[in-house]
């Protein structure tokens, strides 16, 4: 209760803000090239990577004044305003043509929480066929060594707490599918999906150059290959679960100040498979550890290099008070 409650009043604190008349605002006291001077600070809750819109003003066609975005400015120094009140902020443009002192920048409220999706190819896998079972048969008639999958990442930006602009810290989880013929012997295909199932934990810092940047990740976690569905019947799941680290490099380019696409290279590297577990039904349930595994599997390997086209996204509200509890940290 306590974390949904938290989460509605997070969402509604950025949906407030959304309203103009409720979103701080400031004119460009300093301007040199695309960074900007501006008198918030600590004080009005500014924070480091914060998003600030510039806008114009301009009539509508019924004479109403109306503010019209023109660029995108994220905050590079927070200005300690409680002390002195002369101490500006900082920020760098993004996106938009740079402009001068006395134009008007006004808040782009965030959850400081971004959700990347990326789909793509992996290749690299050695899954014997022996490995992925079907009953008293053989799944696949050949082994896998690809597979297409997709890619989830929530990524809190750690930047208000740490003081390093642009670093997250990220939770990931993977979902591919093994690329591969089904063994032409088999009476029927099985009512069981073969899968891999990973979850992993890391950080990414992006490096930016204009409205475009690198950035690199770096986790641990678990890999498992997954068998789900129905056998004889009965509810089947097999699992074959290592240790496993990841690695990822992306080219990313903004194209809004809440969305941007990304063009990735990643890799994987599983260790030995540590695990195996199998139920079937309510009379079947069973778990190998350690060598046991190992000697099952002398030659599965999980590890693989992916390819991968993706989309960000800086989450305005989320149902969920994901890494909630590191917002009382923030200082930055």
């Amino acid at each position: 209760q306590n974390d949904a409650s938290l989460a509605f009043c997070k969402n509604l604190g950025v949906k407030t803000k959304e309203i103009d008349d409720f979103k701080l605002s400031a004119q460009i006291a300093e301007a040199i090239g695309k960074e900007y001077g501006f008198p918030l600070g600590f004080r009005e809750g500014v924070h480091l990577d914060d998003g600030f819109n510039i806008v114009e003003f301009e009539e509508d066609s019924d004479g109403n004044e109306v503010a019209v975005k023109a660029g995108f400015v994220r905050v590079s120094k927070t200005g300690d305003n409680n002390e002195d009140p002369n101490n500006l902020t900082y920020g760098k443009q993004l996106l938009g043509s740079s402009v001068s002192e006395g134009s008007v920048l006004m808040e782009h409220p965030r959850l400081g929480l971004d959700a990347r999706v990326k789909i793509g190819l992996i290749t690299g896998l050695a899954i014997n066929k022996e490995d992925v079972p079907a009953g008293s048969d053989l799944l696949f008639g050949e082994d896998v060594s690809s597979g297409l999958g997709a890619d989830l990442y929530f990524s809190y930006n750690l930047a208000p707490i740490i003081g390093i602009s642009q670093t997250f810290l990220d939770i990931n989880t993977t979902f591919a599918f093994p690329v591969a013929k089904f063994n032409e012997d088999l009476d029927e295909v099985p009512e069981v999906v073969p899968f891999i199932l990973s979850a992993y934990l890391g950080a990414t810092k992006k490096v930016w150059f204009g409205s475009s940047n690198l950035s690199l990740f770096g986790g641990g976690g678990i890999e498992s290959l997954n068998l789900a569905g129905k056998l004889l019947g009965e509810d089947y799941i097999y699992s074959v679960r290592s240790i496993g680290f990841k690695f990822a490099g992306d080219f990313e380019k903004l194209i809004t100040p809440d969305i941007s696409i990304n063009l990735g290279l990643q890799y994987k590297y599983a260790l030995p498979p540590m695990q195996l577990a199998i139920t079937w039904g309510d009379f079947y349930d069973i778990t190998y550890e350690g060598a046991d595994v190992i000697d099952l599997y002398p030659d599965l390997s999980l590890s693989a290099l992916g390819f991968n086209l993706g989309v960000n996204y800086a989450l305005g509200e989320l149902p969920i008070n994901i890494f909630g509890f590191l917002d009382p940290f923030k200082k930055h």
